[in-house]
Formats: C-alpha cells, sequence, structure tokens
C-alpha cells in the first residue's frame, strides 16, 4: 500500500537523472480531467494541461506504467481499474476544484485570481493539521495568499476566528454556495496574480494536504 501524495511523487520523481517538466499537480489534474472527459487524446491533454506536447506523451506513458491508465493509439487514454478506484478515492476528499476569481470583491480581493477546493467533511482534519500551516502551505507552492473557510450549522467563517463569518463578509455565502459546500466542509483558496500560479498552488497544496491520508 501506498498514499496517494507518495504515488504522485513517484510518477514524477528524476529518471536516470532527467527531471520532468510536470509536477505532481499536473497528475493529480490528469486524473480529475480524464474522469470528467475520458477518452481523451494526448493533444487535447496537452491544452487542458498547459503542458507540451512532448511532455504531455511522458507524462502518458508515466501513468500507464503505473497502470493507471490505458492508451488506445486512436480513441486516446482512458482510466484503468486501478485509476479509477485512485480517483475514486481522491473526489470522496475533494469534490471541487473551480476558478472562483470572479466571485471576490474587494473584501477579499487579496490578488488578482484565486481558485478554490472543496474538502468533504473536512474541518477536524484542518484543525489537527493547524489553520496556519494548512495556508503556508499554499503559500510555499507559490500562493500570494490563501484563505480557508469553515462551514458549519451556525456560520460560514474564516478560521481561527468565528467573527470572520458571512456577516462581515457575505461574499462567503456566495463561495460557499458556488461550491456547494455542505456543514462541515472546508474551502480552501488559493490566489495569485497569476492565473496558472493560483490554480498549480492549489494543486499542490491539496496533494500534501489531503492526499497524503489517502491510501491505496
Amino acid at each position: 500500500m501506498i498514499t496517494a501524495n507518495k504515488l504522485l511523487e513517484d510518477i514524477v520523481a528524476p529518471r536516470k537523472g532527467a527531471k520532468p517538466l510536470f509536477e505532481p499537480y499536473h497528475v493529480l489534474k490528469a486524473l480529475m480531467i480524464l474522469k470528467d472527459k475520458e477518452p481523451i487524446g494526448r493533444g487535447i491533454l496537452s491544452k487542458e494541461l498547459s503542458l507540451g506536447v512532448s511532455s504531455t506523451r511522458t507524462l502518458m506513458k508515466r501513468l500507464k506504467n503505473y497502470n493507471l491508465i490505458s492508451i488506445d493509439p486512436i480513441g486516446g487514454c482512458m482510466l484503468t481499474a486501478k485509476g479509477r478506484l485512485l480517483i475514486s478515492h481522491i473526489i470522496n476528499v475533494i469534490k471541487k476544484i473551480s476558478n472562483v476569481s470572479h466571485l471576490i470583491n474587494e473584501s477579499i480581493k487579496l490578488a488578482n485570481y484565486a481558485y478554490a477546493a472543496l474538502l468533504s467533511g473536512y474541518i477536524n482534519n484542518i484543525n489537527s493539521m493547524g489553520v496556519t500551516n494548512v495556508r503556508d502551505t499554499l503559500i510555499h507552492y507559490g500562493a500570494k495568499a490563501a484563505l480557508i473557510i469553515f462551514v458549519n450549522e451556525n456560520h460560514i467563517y474564516m478560521p481561527p476566528d468565528k467573527e470572520l463569518n458571512e456577516k462581515v463578509y457575505p461574499v462567503l455565502v456566495d463561495i460557499a454556495r458556488y461550491m456547494e459546500a455542505l456543514y462541515g466542509d472546508v474551502i480552501l483558496m488559493s490566489y495569485s496574480d497569476n492565473i496558472a500560479t493560483a490554480e498549480s498552488s492549489l494543486y499542490n497544496g491539496l496533494i500534501d494536504i489531503a492526499l497524503q491520508n489517502i491510501i491505496i
């Protein structure tokens, strides 16, 4: 058995001293794209990942070597049974990832762009890790700033201060509704003045924050 984050790190590890251009977040994003859009060809996957065709080819080869995808020369690539099992475990925790730049207003506009992830029933997990540690993880991966939002039966708020809630920041309601959050859920938001960095810092942060608890 192996944790999901360790598996993704193994997939992108250097081979014969050569470090690939793709990162763990490309692997996670590729799996989530395949879940929604399989079968998919290399060209389309390359565009979806904003990754060069050659690097995408190498990534696909590695995913195949780890028995996470199968590749048909005509139909494109699809998840294998092992790949479906992995992504099913992941989406049980990470319910949704979305660009929420259009929702942020001046009250929480910490940069020009923001990506958000919904973690199902994850409040206790975030408290165990430490809110500051989780925020620092996103910043470590390039985010200019990060927000953590808790949704409980009483309020939508930014921990650790329950007073920083939807009464003070009504936009939190819009974000929670857009992300389809339920009681006990957590929304992580990663900010950057570069939209690609807002996305990649969130994905890479999620691998450390959420995938370390998934064993396959």
